[in-house]
């Protein structure tokens, strides 16, 4: 027996070369040796060398900076800029009385005339601009005074610092802050109870931020009108630091309102922050867009950001997205039926307005009747004159007082990329081209159509343009060159210290960036550029352009197959041209050169044409514009048809020649021509649905009309009201809240709005008779159960779901009915998870496993696949190394599996084995060895894993070393030894002391921490000892 032992024993370490592993810096994941060896031998150096110390001590006595000091005044604190201490103090700080306190025992200033006593030096500073400063460390330092000449805005913030809000979300809001308003000669406003948030979307991205912040009542501030909510504009993308007050002065001496502004210079908890544009918010109220009506919408058209938005929609005609900013109806934070009964009533004035500003046959009349034709003929001047790349992609605003009113343009707003301040590739650098009128052909990329675009294709429009321009726009522009001179006086001395805060050369996103230059320069080159500006509108708004408008100088036309129309006969198909410029105003004529083959005509929007097959056969067809053209073949073949035709009373869908939707499931699409989604029905031969619900997919049941679009939203169907999923057309069940404000209820069976009195899933609840709106029961949290799900509802929206987010994964909710967590699957629909594991993000991310009951699973939990544990707090899967009510565990840090144990007996057998190891070791004076918890677990999982597979290949076919790896144990040496059959610690080890592999790792210098791992399998006892070592280079 004592043989068979012995033969069970084998060792696996630096000692025995067969079965040996020493890690290299390769295998143990390691930097290259030489590279450590460099390292080291640096340090050795550095150590060793008495030469390099004396020149350290030697560099400090002749007057090392101080670059650790907190250097304040005035309570600003001086920030450490380029070797130097860049104190920038307010507007009203007494120069002439001034304490610099520095936190360091002071030896000597150079200036004259001022005292210094300990950390301090105090005197009147009013014509130091540097100061020398000396310690009695034999250190030195460095400080630069700036004296802002601007008003000054001073933040203290309340339990936050400003790391942490840059480090967050712009919309979190940090309340009971305070803030101190100057200007030379004392304070202009003090409020202690102050509400402060980041804004912006590219701007708060950069380094200088921008803020908004509100104050606890209405105010005057620095002369402007009263109001609570103020914005901080950084500037930071336009070195002038002009552009936005030059348009919002310029709009506001037009007659038009816009944000009134004041350049400042900001602080926050006393550091210094640069200059900034102190302006009034965009929004709805007094003495800012005074709408007056319950129903008057602010809309802005945001062709960038839009889907970050709740509220916004597509123009039937433009393209543009339209997100709603504000209304008068109430606070947009708490949105309610009045305030989306407005929204929904502006879309559809909008949308009248596009019909009629797209038409081919424009009527003036008509499209004067709903616009304030004034304020869209000075946007359009102001949007013409600055170049502007954000006009229709976003920031650009428009409003309506209510049902009565007519659409307003206004008010300007965001103009750091503007006039001159973005690179060649945006097209905005020209100052003698058109630019609004002609947007589309002159910014990078695609963009949607405009409606200055349009208008300027109407004489009466730019005779308005013409008549604001000169009498009103050309004298204010004319005398730019003396407005300019006064911002320039205004802003000089805060650009000084703007330039010192933040690097000039680094303006990041326009032209600016990485050249040289300085602040006056780039002032002189935008002065020079609204110059050439000017000059050019001024010659452009003439008789002639205002009699003829722009001519047509080329074409091109879109929607062809292979450069062609491809038809088949009785098919008509809508086709697109486009004018360059795309204001031009030429009559566009379609002609087809045989009229027996194909007939064309103008369609009944604006750069529409429509083709009609008429039989078999070839001819051309030729679009005319004035001096442009553009000429096509025309191929009329069945087998080439394309699009719809109907057949014995059917639609269906062909695509060169083909039908579709034959294969199984048929076909789901959107036809870009009616913008319509349709399914085509396999087993009707691919005609498409019509007048009938069809279920797409396990989820999904969708109504098609008479004309075979799929319904969304609201919808009546054979004298019942029903909703379909706004981006789904998944018909809705349960608690909805439509777009009105309504709280309706839609049958759990069939889908179809419920009214009076109800019963639904034990609780009682009431819906107007006629509306269907909830007027009683709850609408806080509560459970709906249909089709075998469970959904969650607060507020009455269904939680957990959001069809139009595809990242999105779903919610987590508690249920405090219940004392339980639960997972709502956006897979699912935000359907209850039940039996299933979902990763969170919360608690730093996590996974955590729900039961059949949708409950969060805590503790401990064995399935099929093995034994698992959950935070019995957080359900956070155990994995890796994890210690449980005192006693060590080892689970798949990938499946969370439980692998291995150590039970209290087990580790006390374990530490016996330690024990003696340590003194076979101390007894040959060698270091005793660390008990390693990690290496703990990994010798118990490799006790278990001998009674699979006796060796020191894994059961798995890889090497046992792998399980440090698999553990994230870092090691530079390592080794095992492994025994069978042994009932006792002595026993095992005089086994091992007795073999000279295992003595060798038992007793190798090269090892400092040990872990034990001891099991006992069917009566066997198996041993597993492992060791590693850090590399001693």
């Amino acid at each position: 027996m004592t043989a068979l032992l012995l033969a069970a024993a084998f060792a696996c370490g630096a000692a025995l070369p067969a079965m040996a592993e020493q890690a290299t810096p390769e295998t143990a994941a390691q930097p290259d040796p030489t590279e450590w060896a460099d390292e080291a031998q640096d340090v050795t150096e550095a150590e060793d060398a008495p030469v390099y110390q004396q020149a350290d001590a030697q560099e400090v006595a002749t007057g090392e900076t101080a670059a650790s000091l907190t250097v304040t005044a005035a309570d600003c604190t001086a920030q450490f800029i380029d070797e130097a201490y860049r104190l920038f103090l307010p507007v009203n700080t007494d120069m002439a009385a001034l304490t610099i306190e520095t936190g360091a025992e002071l030896a000597a200033a150079d200036a004259e005339g001022l005292t210094v006593d300990g950390t301090t030096v105090s005197g009147d500073f009013t014509n130091i601009e540097t100061l020398n400063l000396t310690f009695t460390d034999g250190k030195a330092a460095r400080v630069e005074l700036y004296k802002s000449q601007l008003p000054s805005v001073s933040f203290t913030l309340n339990g936050v610092t400003l790391d942490e809000i840059q480090a967050g979300s712009k919309n979190v809001k940090y309340k009971g802050n305070s803030v101190t308003i100057s200007q030379a000669g004392g304070s202009d406003l003090t409020d202690t109870d102050v509400e402060f948030k980041g804004r912006g979307n590219t701007t708060w991205t950069l380094d200088k931020r921008a803020y908004q912040f509100k104050l606890s009542s209405k105010a005057k501030v620095l002369g402007m009108d009263k109001a609570k909510t103020w914005l901080l504009i950084a500037n930071r993308q336009d070195t002038s630091m002009m552009r936005n007050k030059a348009v919002y002065d310029l709009a506001n001496a037009m007659g038009e309102w816009a944000p009134d502004g004041r350049w400042v210079d900001v602080w926050i908890d006393g550091s210094y922050q640069g200059c900034y544009l102190l302006c009034e918010k965009v929004q709805v109220g007094t003495n800012r867009v005074e709408l007056e009506q319950a129903d008057g919408i602010l809309a802005e058209a945001d062709n960038i950001y839009y889907n970050g938005e709740e509220y916004w929609f597509t123009g039937n005609q433009s393209g543009t997205h339209f997100t709603l900013k504000d209304s008068a109806a109430d606070d947009l934070d708490e949105q309610d039926s009045a305030t989306l009964k407005a929204w929904s009533g502006f879309e559809t004035a909008l949308d009248e307005f596009e019909d009629v500003l797209y038409a081919s046959d424009k009527d003036w009349n008509i499209i004067s009747s709903k616009i304030d034709v004034q304020s869209f003929a000075d946007y359009y001047l102001i949007s013409e004159w600055v170049e502007n790349w954000d006009t229709f992609k976003s920031s650009t605003f428009c409003y309506r007082d209510g049902a009565n009113d007519v659409l307003h343009m206004g008010p300007v707003w965001d103009y750091d990329s503007a006039l001159n301040n973005e690179d060649e590739s945006y097209g905005v650098s020209n100052p003698h081209a058109d630019y609004a009128m002609n947007i589309q052909d002159q910014q990078r990329g695609e963009i949607s159509l405009t409606w200055f675009t349009e208008l300027m294709k109407c004489q009466q429009f730019r005779e308005v343009v013409q008549e604001r321009y000169q009498h009103t726009m050309r004298p204010l522009l004319e005398n730019w060159s003396e407005t300019c001179n006064d911002y320039r006086s205004t802003l000089e001395n805060s650009a000084r210290m703007e330039f010192v805060r933040w690097d000039l050369k680094d303006q990041p996103g326009t032209a600016r960036a990485d050249e040289s230059g300085t602040w006056q320069q780039d002032v002189d080159k935008l002065q020079d550029w609204i110059a050439q500006r000017t000059a050019y509108m001024t010659k452009r708004f003439d008789d002639e352009f205002v009699r003829r408008g722009n001519q047509a100088d080329s074409m091109t036309l879109g929607g062809l197959n292979d450069n062609a129309v491809k038809l088949g006969a009785g098919q008509n198909k809508k086709y697109t041209f486009r004018l360059t410029p795309a204001s031009a105003c030429d009559t566009v004529r379609v002609t087809v050169d045989d009229p027996t083959v194909a007939k064309a005509e103008i369609g009944t929007y604006a750069g529409t044409f429509v083709v009609t097959g008429v039989q078999n056969g070839e001819t051309t067809l030729t679009v005319r514009a004035g001096a442009a053209s553009a000429t096509v073949n025309v191929i009329i073949d069945d087998e080439a048809r394309n699009g719809w035709y109907e057949e014995n009373g059917k639609h269906y869908w062909y695509v060169d020649g083909e039908r579709q939707g034959l294969q199984k499931g048929g076909l789901e699409f959107t036809d870009p021509d009616t913008g319509c989604r349709y399914w085509l029905d396999p087993d009707d031969s691919g005609a498409r649905a019509e007048n009938r619900k069809v279920q797409l997919d396990e989820d999904r049941l969708c109504y098609f009309d008479e004309n075979g679009c799929m319904a969304f939203g609201e919808y009546l169907e054979h004298g019942g009201w029903y909703y379909y999923d706004e981006k789904t057309g998944a018909q809705c069940r349960g608690p909805v809240v439509l777009p009105d404000g309504r709280q309706v209820f839609y049958s759990l069976t069939n889908g179809k709005m419920l009214y009076g009195k109800q019963t639904i899933c034990g609780t009682s609840f009431t819906f107007n008779t006629v509306n269907g709106s909830r007027s009683s029961g709850p609408d806080g949290l509560f459970w709906l159960e249909w089709g075998g799900k469970r959904y969650w509802f607060e507020s009455w929206k269904r939680q957990g779901y959001n069809p139009y987010d595809s990242s999105y994964r779903g919610k987590e909710i508690y249920d405090p009915a219940s004392d339980a967590w639960y997972w709502l699957d956006n897979i699912q629909n935000g359907a209850m998870a039940a039996s299933k594991d979902v990763y969170q993000e919360s608690n730093g991310g996590k996974w955590v496993r729900y039961d059949e009951n949708g409950h969060m699973v805590k503790g401990w939990d064995t399935n099929n696949d093995g034994t698992y544990y959950f935070d019995q707090v957080y359900g956070t899967m155990a994995k890796g190394i994890v210690t449980i009510d005192g006693n060590l565990y080892l689970f798949d840090v990938d499946t969370g599996v439980m692998q291995a144990s150590i039970t209290a007996s087990e580790e006390a057998m374990a530490d016996r084995v330690i024990e003696l190891v340590n003194q076979e070791r101390t007894s040959r004076g060698l270091q005793p060895l660390l008990k390693h918890d990690g290496l703990m677990v990994a010798a118990a999982a490799r006790a278990k894993e001998l009674s699979q597979r006796y060796s020191h290949t894994r059961p798995n076919g890889s090497e046992c070393f792998t399980i440090l790896w698999h553990l994230g144990i870092d090691y530079g040496y390592a080794g095992e030894n492994i025994a069978m059959g042994q009932r006792t610690p002595e026993i095992v080890m005089n086994d091992w002391m007795n073999s000279s592999g295992h003595r060798a790792n038992i007793l190798s210098e090269n090892f400092d921490c040990i872990g034990v791992g001891y099991t006992m399998v069917d009566g066997h006892p198996y041993w597993v000892q492992l060791f590693t070592g850090d590399f001693d280079w």
